[in-house]
């Protein structure tokens, strides 16, 4: 186990909601090797490495284990948090069993950076890419890739800057949502059209700052925001937004020792899983990743659910098949 002093110093990663590596970059010593695992204990356990939208046809058979319509889910999409470090690499976290099991590493440009993630319910993964220093509004693709071998499976031209998304499903229909740039609109994006139809302002907080999108297979959709230059106040929340207008339906305020900065979240069982680097010191390079789990139904809040994971995990995404209650072990 990696020690840290009593009054370690945490903070939290300015990237959006996934990384991913150059084309050609060398992997992180330490990373997993393709189809091992990385698995935690307890909390606190070290890990050890080595409306207009996008609409579907789901079917309508329920899972007994509270997932919503899953006919239209292939086998293992519904069980894992997909995440990247800042490598580029694929992986699968079940929250279950508290393991990491690596699929591999991701190269669909040779300019990535500040990506955002989403997946849905066929476990598509969906990619916007903020390329070098391009304004916010600048258009560019969306990477499709598949999450089964991290491999880029194809562009879909038109979009700008979506600061952050998720699907979330609702019977027959699945909507991928975004927030688009640095306006704190929420919008439904439609990929054969490459167009973001506007929702609404999200009015979270009282001045504009990051976000985190993750939604259920029941319709729900939440947001974790920091609020631009009021983090250390102890405004970092999570949110439940109407997805039909953006507006504010519930809101927990996370501890301000939490860090600065959005990371990415993502919602699994009927808890919310923030994934969040911590440094041993302020001045520090090298960080460890943490896991904080909230429980939207009773506001109970962990913050170290899992801790000392090698990856840098800088990326979350969570289909909307993902079961919507406790999943037993």
């Amino acid at each position: 186990m990696q020690d840290f002093p009593s009054n370690a110093w945490t903070r939290l990663v300015a990237i959006g909601s996934v990384a991913v590596a150059c084309s050609g970059q060398t992997q992180k010593l330490g990373e997993l090797p393709p189809g091992s695992s990385s698995k935690g204990g307890d909390s606190g356990m070290s890990v050890a490495a080595g409306g207009s939208g996008l609409m579907l046809n789901l079917g309508g058979a329920t899972s007994s284990g509270g997932a919503g319509p899953v006919s239209d889910c292939p086998p293992g999409v519904r069980n894992f948090i997909y995440v990247m470090d800042s490598w580029g690499t694929l992986s699968r976290f079940s929250p279950t069993d508290k393991a990491l099991t690596r699929v591999g590493v991701v190269r669909c440009s040779t300019e990535l950076a500040g990506p955002t993630l989403a997946v849905d319910r066929q476990g598509n993964a969906y990619v916007d890419y903020e390329i070098g220093q391009l304004d916010a509004g600048t258009s560019r693709p969306l990477y499709e890739i598949n999450t089964e071998a991290a491999t880029c499976a194809g562009e879909i031209p038109g979009f700008s800057w979506l600061g952050a998304m998720a699907f979330a499903s609702n019977g027959a229909t699945e909507t991928l949502y975004v927030v688009t740039g640095q306006d704190d609109a929420l919008g439904a994006a439609n990929l054969s059209t490459g167009t973001v139809e506007p929702i609404g302002p999200i009015k979270a907080a009282s001045s504009s700052g990051y976000h985190s999108l993750t939604g259920t297979g029941d319709g729900r959709l939440f947001d974790f925001v920091v609020p631009v230059g009021t983090a250390q106040q102890g405004e970092q929340q999570i949110v439940q937004l109407d997805p039909t207008n953006a507006s504010v339906l519930s809101r927990f305020t996370l501890p301000s020792e939490l860090g600065t900065i959005q990371n990415p979240t993502a919602f699994w069982g009927g808890k919310i899983y923030i994934f969040y680097q911590v440094f041993a010191t302020q001045l520090s390079v090298d960080s460890t990743t943490s896991i904080a789990q909230y429980d939207p139904a009773t506001n109970a809040f962990e913050a170290e659910f899992m801790s000392g994971i090698t990856q840098d995990i800088t990326a979350a995404a969570v289909s909307s098949c993902a079961p919507l209650v406790d999943q037993p072990k």
